[in-house]
């Protein structure tokens, strides 16, 4: 994919998280149940009484909470996203959290190689959940993991989840035409890459890049990142089928 048509996807959901970054929030409260289900594979895994966490594509932190009631209040947290407004969200959301040791700072993933983020430290666990689906070509998604994986301790694990929008039709008939969008303007449509759709937001005429991968090209990423496979699963929505699970570990 051309470095063009990555910037113009990457602007339209620079773009909407700017904008619509409180109501989006107000929809992202509860947790998902899947994971819990993946904490609990990773479970036994942790057994360090500070176990250190970083949690890419943090939103407006309501994942902290969840880590808490599974690890324990002693962890060390790092949550990264990029929107600047959901970020604050999250700083609101986790005052007086039960760990001191969170923190939570604004990253622009695409722009910024975690190693280029002074993260020079080692993690325990690492968490991609609602994030992989906004990243622009298959070559970029494959470069973030392979970064995550290296900021990985040995034995430490990478939980990813991959939003299964494009199976179900309540969202696929929300799809819209990226020849008809404002913010599209300037993309060569032709460079898209199989999975790429844009998906409408609200009644506002609000609109999101998204990037559905399947079970094939999910299997084909984690592969490709040098980590052994875990555990994979489908869970969330009604369906029980929302999100795919995978759970990785780097070689101790």
């Amino acid at each position: 994919m051309k470095a063009s048509t990555v910037e113009v996807l990457d602007r339209i959901n620079r773009d909407f998280y700017r904008e619509r970054a409180s109501e989006f929030s107000r929809t992202r409260k509860r947790p998902w149940t899947g994971w819990r289900k993946l904490f609990g594979l990773a479970d036994s895994s942790l057994r360090s009484p500070r176990v250190s966490i970083l949690d890419l594509g943090c939103g407006n932190g309501r994942l902290l909470p969840e880590l808490v009631r599974a690890f324990g209040t002693e962890i060390s947290y790092l949550g990264l996203d990029r929107s600047v407004p959901l970020v604050g969200e999250a700083r609101r959301t986790l005052e007086g959290s039960l760990t001191a040791r969170a923190h939570l700072a604004a990253a622009d993933l695409l722009r910024e190689p975690l190693a280029e983020l002074a993260l020079h430290a080692r993690f325990d666990l690492i968490l991609a959940f609602g994030l992989l689906h906004h990243v622009p070509s298959l070559e970029r998604r494959r470069q973030l993991l392979s970064s995550a994986a290296r900021r990985l301790r040995p034995g430490g694990l990478l939980g990813l989840s991959f939003w299964q929008f494009g199976e179900l039709q309540r969202f696929r008939s929300r799809f819209e035409s990226w020849d008809t969008q404002p913010a599209c303007a300037g993309l060569d449509t032709g460079d898209l890459e199989p999975g790429d759709h844009l998906l409408g937001w609200g009644d506002a005429g609000a609109v999101r890049y998204c990037h559905h991968a399947g079970p094939a090209e999910a299997a084909e990423l984690v592969g490709s990142v040098g980590l052994r496979k875990v555990e994979s699963f489908l869970a969330d929505g009604e369906s029980g089928r929302l999100n795919l699970y995978h759970l990785l570990r780097r070689p101790a």
